[in-house]
């Protein structure tokens, strides 16, 4: 799946690190302003900051954790997941240089 046409807005609250994030993406770029708020936004979510982390580096499943109440979502839940499905997987141990 490709990220171009394709459009998301969202608000990102991580009330352990009190840091707010308005995050859109279109035309296959993403964007991000620091204590922003996005007033038309897909979604509004919550969640810790190592959650993110823990997503990002695929040790946990998005829904599992909105299941379990870790991610409070506000909006269109389906839409974020699809955004992350779009983000590049790499293999942990990829050969950055060689000789």
């Amino acid at each position: 799946m490709s990220a171009a046409g394709k459009s998301y807005a969202f608000n990102v609250d991580f009330p352990d690190t009190k840091q707010k994030y308005a995050l859109t993406v279109k035309n296959g770029v993403m964007n991000y302003s620091k204590d922003a708020v996005l007033q038309k936004a897909d979604a509004n979510i919550s969640l810790n900051r190592a959650a993110l982390d823990d997503i990002a580096l695929g040790k946990l499943q998005l829904g599992n954790l909105a299941d379990s109440g870790q991610v409070k979502f506000d909006g269109d839940r389906a839409k974020f997941k699809e955004m992350l499905g779009l983000f590049d997987k790499f293999d942990f141990w990829f050969t950055i240089a060689e000789p």
